[in-house]
């Protein structure tokens, strides 16, 4: 009889056994099935988190793209209005020293025709020729720096050269002048 409690109480047992595993298999299924569950809701909140990330990433490059442009149309136009402000300059400096020599350059004419009227009347005719070539070279080189003046961008080098050359100018009138 103990040999038939003991059995009954073994497969009793075994019944137990086989209930209790199953129940650990259910629960380690659930388990695996809540662990998936919060896998599945901890990835979709940091990929929800990348891609705010992203997208804030992104505006922040949209806002500093804009913000570059904006500086970079800010100091073009700047560029622009200084460059035209030096064109304007530029272009009235030219007219300035332009008329100022043209006014020198019809000063030593009227003188260089005085004086060329004098010395044909009282110099040999090579003579007088040589020296009315030279005045009107001296003339003609003061006429082609003032043409050149459109093409030049120092102001101050042009002026220098016309200078030199209304002085040449002068001189050779004066020279003339001494002749006669």
């Amino acid at each position: 009889m103990t040999r038939s409690i003991t059995m009954c109480l073994f497969l009793a047992a075994g019944l137990a056994a086989c209930d209790s595993s199953s129940d650990k298999a259910r629960r380690a299924a659930e388990d695996k099935r809540d662990a998936d569950r919060k896998a599945a809701e901890i990835s979709a909140e940091t990929d929800k988190k990348i891609a705010d990330s992203q997208r804030k990433a992104a505006e922040e490059q949209d806002k500093i793209a804009r913000d570059g442009q904006k500086k970079l149309d800010d100091v073009r136009r700047a560029s622009e209005r200084k460059t035209t402000e030096a064109d304007s300059t530029l272009a009235k400096a030219r007219t300035d020293l332009r008329d100022s020599t043209q006014k020198a350059l019809d000063d030593l004419d009227k003188r260089a025709d005085d004086v060329r009227a004098k010395f044909q009347s009282k110099l040999a005719r090579p003579d007088a020729d040589k020296l009315s070539a030279d005045l009107k070279s001296k003339s003609d080189a003061v006429h082609r720096g003032i043409s050149d003046l459109d093409n030049t961008s120092d102001i101050e080098a042009a002026k220098r050269s016309l200078s030199d050359r209304l002085d040449d100018y002068e001189k050779a009138i004066n020279d003339a002048k001494k002749r006669i």
